[in-house]
């Protein structure tokens, strides 16, 4: 549709279409997710049925990685040290683009402050959620598995 349409919203329409080109050419690999959900009733009726998904977040683009390491250490340096360095990655099953960053428990309090810094690095349209890594919940420990640790020390 954007092949077609043209880029809008200069300067950055056409960033995010070749962005979206690439992503598109590249695809995403669905392999640990079907062998996870295969069952013997699957392969006799030729269907795989996805009830758990092994793959949730994707690795942060090397810009928006450069962006978030310069925020999160500034963060560290100037407002308040993390107990542990804080994991990110891209939710890969949204409409829009959800970053997760994983924070210890005792630096959750620090939620408010953190995402008011990182609003000044990123533009609004741009999700950042925090969750705590050390939760024992599914979300948090695919984050601990698959995301991109931010050494802010």
């Amino acid at each position: 549709m954007v092949a077609i349409l043209g880029w809008w919203g200069l300067p950055f329409g056409p960033m995010h279409t070749i962005a979206i080109f690439s992503n598109n050419l590249r695809g995403n690999d669905v392999t640990d997710d079907v062998y996870q959900n295969l069952t013997p009733e699957g392969v006799k009726h030729k269907k795989v049925v996805i009830t758990s998904i092994a793959t949730v977040f994707g690795p942060l683009d090397r810009e928006m990685h450069k962006e978030l390491f310069k925020c999160l250490r500034k963060f560290a340096q100037t407002k308040d040290t993390f107990v542990s360095d804080p994991v990110v990655g891209v939710h890969i099953d949204s409409q829009t683009q959800e970053i997760y960053i994983g924070l210890d428990n005792s630096d959750m309090p620090k939620y408010d402050a953190l995402l008011k810094e990182v609003y000044k690095y990123f533009y609004k349209h741009t999700k950042f959620k925090c969750i705590a890594i050390t939760d024992a919940a599914e979300l948090s420990q695919k984050l601990k598995e698959q995301g991109t640790v931010i050494h802010c020390k």
